[in-house]
């Protein structure tokens, strides 16, 4: 979901086309023109019902020149019934869906379920998420457990365990030949709290079940 340099890349080279121009007269003149940025990049979009979706893919459409490669939007474990339309609608705008699946309840946020998921509470929950994704045919990233790095979450703070999960979920997404499901760790850029044993590294499952990687940022506005 990378679409910083569509923003960076003016901001950095036209100050210094800029400044060029400004030293030697017609130097600008020399300088060949930056090629257009082929850039993909996506958009989050809240996930409401499936029954609005296709509707906010048709905006998203009649407002973008380009329409984005990715859209993605937010579930729990609560929510682990595999989105089949919202993913239809994401389709029919030429786009991947990426699903960021959040490892509690949203109306439970305090309690942990790393050892939940560790013991087998969510499987056949997983696994029939894992068939219809499968059944549905087209690639689907999973942002499984995303910002593990950050005190926000409650997945955050042990990451042995957070490893033990998501390769004890992998598994189960393998036992049932879900292949076109991508798997996409995310930390968070800063380690929150910033101590040895939350680095973000550690949390890093394996390459053997990661498929991507992505960095979750915020600057709230500074």
């Amino acid at each position: 979901l990378l679409h910083g340099p569509l923003l960076l890349g003016p901001l950095l080279f036209s100050p210094l086309l800029f400044s060029l121009a400004g030293c030697r007269p017609g130097l600008a003149a020399q300088v060949e023109p930056m090629p257009p940025l082929d850039v993909d990049w996506g958009i989050y979009r809240i996930y409401w019902s499936s029954r609005d979706y296709g509707a906010d893919m048709e905006t998203l459409r009649a407002r973008h020149p380009r329409p984005p490669s990715y859209v993605m939007f937010y579930r729990d474990l609560d929510n682990l019934t595999f989105p089949e339309r919202a993913v239809e609608a994401i389709r029919g705008l030429g786009a991947a869906p990426v699903i960021s699946l959040e490892l509690w309840l949203w109306h439970d946020p305090k309690t942990p379920y790393l050892p939940l998921l560790v013991e087998g509470r969510f499987d056949e929950e997983l696994k029939a998420w894992a068939r219809a994704a499968r059944d549905e045919g087209g690639p689907v990233w999973l942002r499984f457990g995303f910002e593990m790095n950050g005190d926000w979450f409650s997945w955050n703070g042990d990451p042995d365990l957070y490893v033990q999960a998501w390769r004890h979920a992998h598994q189960l997404f393998e036992e049932v030949g879900a292949h076109n499901v991508q798997w996409l760790w995310t930390p968070n850029v800063t380690d929150v709290p910033p101590a040895p044993d939350n680095a973000a590294r550690l949390y890093y499952p394996g390459d053997d079940v990661v498929d991507g990687v992505g960095l979750d940022g915020y600057n709230f506005g500074e």
